[in-house]
């Protein structure tokens, strides 16, 4: 017999299924073409395997041999072209498309490090960020670069909308619009990050820019996609280009990074290579990066400085009907809590709270994942994309050097989304997922018992064209369901919905 909270995952679930069965509003209409060539401009070769994108209708072809591609069966309308391939720069073209046309739109791309904004985050699917239905920012490798740092508020700190919550440089977390804490959820590649920086002010969120290919921040509440803890945003990490662009390419690329500054001692390296060979394409990535503690004009900030070390691989198979994608992380590191200045006083030390040395957080994350897609023939999905994720955190408060406090985070994610064929100019997305978290406190300031945590979510996301606006309708249903050692287990179901308008200000315009 199936379990109340089966029953009503399957339920939802269904309801889904139906919504996206309802008639297609313009099943007899025509429709035209968009077809053309990439190439290279300097010296205008075709380019085999590029990425033209349409972003509106969430379709996305590859270019063969001779550089050329074609999609058929455009609805009418204006639309936003883009042509992507990596490293080169990414291109847009508006189009207009009519019933019966056939619309040629060629590109010449150029080596360069700058590309067009593209988000994965915001709606679970490629959109520039002018037609989001939400203030997203994203910074590509080369506005991150300046801010190396070895904790994600540090290196957001100054962006639209976002400050930081900070106990020092290794314990910062980005605060968005003024959510902090579990109203914000951090995400690396789209699942949970597993760490414990929301339950506590001296937790960090470490990152090491140098290996991140981009960072996404979505302002305002993302709870239909993923779920209650995004209340107040999302900061998504990408750590791989081929993240989100499913493809493999052939030969051997490469980078090396470097960092440093004279203010705290930081020093810092990173490097990476990919190696394809037909349809198989193999990743790596590690660095390391540290700072001593910062200079001020009244001196040093004693236990300040901070140490990263971080390494990732991955194994990758891509082909026209589907992917899949085996990762494994793992990241180290130590960071100091500088002292309140009282502290260091003679004769002012609490002796309730006072330490025999200073306060610093050794901590470890590993983090494995398999990731497969499924691109479908079915008249109403066009893709699956399915993940399973496993983070396992764990930091010891050393004082002195001595253990105090462990924390350990066990937490398993899974995450199914189905991407609607347009049909009419309509586009959607609906899914499920879950986790289970194994979280334990061991030592003296151990306050909360050993918890289990297991949610479980359906959700659905519709943008419907009423021109000259679209309109966006999307809900969520949420049960999580905690159980404390030795006291009784409790649980909550929620729900979610939204609607939401974008409109152009002018002619053309965002």
């Amino acid at each position: 017999m199936l379990a109340k909270r089966d029953t009503w995952l399957l339920t939802g679930f269904t309801l889904v299924l139906a919504w996206t069965g309802l008639p297609e509003a313009a099943a007899g209409q025509s429709t035209g073409v968009i077809k053309g060539k990439v190439t290279l401009q300097a010296t205008g070769g075709p380019l085999r395997r590029a990425n033209v994108l349409v972003s509106q209708l969430g379709r996305r072809v590859e270019t063969a041999v001779d550089g050329s591609y074609e999609i058929p069966g455009v609805p009418p309308g204006k639309y936003e072209i883009m042509a992507h391939m990596h490293p080169l720069s990414d291109l847009r073209r508006s189009v207009e498309v009519t019933a019966g046309s056939v619309i040629i739109v060629d590109f010449a791309l150029i080596v360069a490090p700058i590309h067009e904004e593209i988000t994965v985050t915001a709606a679970g699917r490629e959109q520039t960020p002018v037609e989001t239905f939400q203030s997203v920012t994203s910074l590509e490798l080369i506005d991150l670069a300046p801010k190396a740092a070895t904790s994600l508020g540090e290196v957001l700190e100054g962006e639209a909308g976002v400050s930081k919550r900070s106990y020092g440089p290794g314990t910062s977390r980005p605060i968005v619009r003024g959510f902090d804490g579990d109203r914000v959820l951090i995400l690396q590649d789209g699942m949970p990050s597993g760490t414990l920086s929301s339950q506590s002010g001296d937790h960090g969120e470490p990152v090491n820019v140098g290996t991140v290919e981009r960072i996404e921040i979505v302002r305002g509440p993302a709870t239909l996609l993923y779920g209650t803890n995004a209340l107040g945003g999302v900061v998504n990490v990408i750590t791989e280009h081929h993240q989100e662009h499913e493809h493999a390419h052939q030969g051997v690329r490469g980078f090396l990074t470097g960092a440093g500054g004279t203010n705290n001692g930081h020093g810092g390296g990173s490097g990476g290579f990919e190696i394809g060979s037909g349809k198989w394409l193999l990743l790596g990535s590690g660095g390391g990066t540290r700072t001593g503690d910062y200079s001020t004009p009244l001196g040093k900030v004693a236990n300040s400085g901070t140490e990263l070390k971080n390494a990732a691989v991955s194994l990758g198979r891509f082909s026209d009907r589907g992917f899949f994608r085996l990762n494994y992380g793992l990241q180290d590191g130590l960071y100091g809590i500088p002292a309140a200045p009282e502290e260091h006083l003679e004769g002012n030390a609490d002796p309730e709270h006072h330490h025999e040395g200073p306060v610093k957080l050794n901590w470890q994350r590993h983090n494995a994942r398999l990731t497969g897609g499924i691109v479908s023939q079915n008249p109403l999905v066009e893709k699956l994309t399915l993940n399973l994720d496993y983070s396992d955190w764990h930091h010891q408060e050393l004082a002195g050097g001595v253990i105090g406090t462990e924390f350990f985070n066990r937490q398993y994610t899974y995450r199914a989304m189905f991407n609607q064929r347009p049909r009419g100019g309509v586009l959607g997305n609906f899914g499920f997922n879950g986790s289970r978290r194994s979280y334990k406190v061991r030592g003296e300031e151990q306050v909360t018992p050993q918890v289990t945590q297991a949610s479980y979510a359906v959700f659905g996301l519709e943008e419907i064209p009423l021109r000259p606006v679209r309109v966006q309708l999307g809900g969520r249903i949420e049960t999580n369901r905690y159980s404390p050692q030795g006291r009784p287990s409790r649980a909550f179901t929620g729900f979610s919905g939204s609607a939401g308008v974008n409109t152009p200000l002018w002619k053309d315009g965002a």
